[in-house]
This record gives C-alpha cells, structure tokens and sequence, in this order.
C-alpha cells in the first residue's frame, strides 16, 4: 500500500488514504507486538519508501505535527516506528535550527526596537582553569530565550573563531573533566564499573546536576 501511494504522491500529506492508514495501524499494533516479544530487530520495521522521502516533505510533516502539539500528529508521523534513527536524526536537526533561526530573528528585531544592539548567540567567554563551573553560571544565569540561540564559545586570551571546533573542543573538555572520577559528580557502577552514576555522597545539589542536563542539552541542539 505504501508503495502504491508513492507512485501517484512523492510528498507526505498530512492527511494519508484511509486504507494506507489502517495498514499503517496493523504495523503498529505488529511493532508494539514486537517489542514485548523482540522477535525482530526494530529496523524491520522501517519503511524504505517513507525513509527516501525529500527531506523538505518529511519535515513539513513533522513541522506541523510538532507546532500543533495539542493536536494528534499527523501523516506519517504518527508511525515513527516507520522512519529510521538517520532520518529521525535529521528531523530533529532541521527543527534545531529552526528554532535558533527564530531566536536570532527575535534577537535582531528587539535590537532593532530597542535601540540596544544585542548579539544573535548565545556566547560564553570561558577560561579554560575554571570550565566547568564558568559554564555552569552561565546556564544558571541565562534567558530561555538565549538558550535557543546557537552557541558560540570564546577562549579567554584565545583569537580562534568559533566557526563549530572551539565548541566541539569546549564540550570534549567539558565531558573529560565532568565524568573524571576525581571531580566527584559521578562515581563508577554496574559490572566491571563500565558505567556512571551520579555521586550521593558529594556536595554537588541537584540544581547542579540540572544544569549539566543544560549544558548536554546545549551539546545536542
């Protein structure tokens, strides 16, 4: 049936033929079906028509469904079991920089307003002795708004650009410093101590470890 409602569509309607809608239904009442008994991988579940969508028509999709959040989602994206972790990847990117987009434009226009020039990021100017409590001040102490912009980070007494490695390398000093046992935060556990916990005998409060959900939150938007 998807097949066929490819041969006459190559967009993904928000709304789908109700016969392709009922198939779409008994595949998910297959997948939750699967996932109580995990006979087969979830990727079996992925549909190669949906996944070869273009990605302006899935987004499309997506974009409607996830701004009219008080409405069921619409179109394919009511069976996300259908679309694979790439394309859901993508979407989730797209929707990212939708929101910075937003955000900036925001910026700009209040700037406009307001007489007051503002810059259209959210920029820490951190030293790199103190990285982890600057940052985390700086996300205890910053607008929702400015959260949303994109994130530039400046180096104390450092001329690089941040055109996306000084933040790459930014967060690779953050999670070594964070996950290292001598910092306290997180102790090992599980077998052959593989894994991380947060530490219940430290000092740090759970507003902190709020704002490291902030900071890997920054990490993946």
């Amino acid at each position: 049936l998807v097949t066929i409602y490819f041969t006459t569509s190559s967009t993904a309607h928000d709304t789908l033929p109700k016969d392709l809608d009922d198939a779409c239904r008994l595949m998910g009442s297959l997948f939750l079906a699967n996932l109580r008994s995990n006979l087969l991988p979830l990727m079996s579940f992925y549909n190669d028509q949906v996944n070869n969508l273009p990605n302006d028509s899935l987004f499309q999709s997506y974009w409607k469904s996830y701004s009219s959040r008080a409405k069921p989602p619409s179109g394919f994206c009511k069976f996300p079991f259908l679309i694979s972790v790439e394309n859901k990847r993508d979407l989730l990117i797209a929707l990212s920089r939708l929101h910075q987009q937003h955000a900036q434009r925001r910026t700009v226009a209040q700037s406009v307003f307001s007489g007051v020039q503002q810059i259209p990021f959210f920029v820490m100017n951190i030293d790199r002795k103190d990285l982890v409590s600057q940052a985390m001040s700086y996300c205890d102490n910053v607008s929702d708004e400015a959260l949303k912009m994109p994130l530039k980070i400046v180096f104390n007494g450092e001329d690089g650009v941040d055109e996306g490695g000084v933040k790459k390398e930014f967060f690779q000093l953050l999670v070594s410093q964070l996950f290292d046992i001598r910092f306290g935060m997180f102790v090992p556990c599980g077998e052959s101590d593989r894994y991380l916990w947060m530490n219940k005998d430290y000092v740090f409060s759970l507003s902190e470890y709020k704002l490291i959900g902030v900071l890997f939150g920054l990490a993946v938007y």
